[in-house]
């Protein structure tokens, strides 16, 4: 195993360090906004479902790293409900998809679709 310098160390306790501050639900900068949607899901303990891959509408934000999708099985509403409280609080655009919207052609079961314009 090699050998870390001083200034390896030092930049390893510095990128910690960054990383912590940065497990809030803000956007550091430079940041696709998915990542900091994620985190706050996290914090309310929601599972995301999808961010940048799979199947999505035409149009949708998620292949431009800019919506997720949030498990609601299993989760009760007064939950979910402060989830999207907080969501909306940061900004977002929230979508309570737990029924299919009319009309949308890709739905792949209940969820919450938050996204960031």
């Amino acid at each position: 195993m090699p050998q870390r310098t001083g200034t390896t160390q030092r930049s390893t306790r510095t990128t910690r360090t960054t990383a912590t501050r940065r497990a809030t639900t803000t956007r550091a900068r430079g940041e696709l906004p998915y990542k900091a949607m994620v985190r706050l899901a996290k914090k309310h303990g929601l599972t995301v479902t999808s961010t940048t891959g799979g199947r999505h509408n035409r149009g949708s934000l998620h292949g431009r790293g800019r919506a997720i999708d949030v498990r609601t099985r299993g989760v009760s509403s007064a939950r979910l409900n402060a989830f999207m409280r907080d969501a909306r609080a940061h900004g977002y655009q929230v979508l309570d998809e737990r029924r299919r919207p009319p009309g949308q052609a890709v739905w792949s079961g209940p969820h919450i679709h938050i996204q960031k314009r």
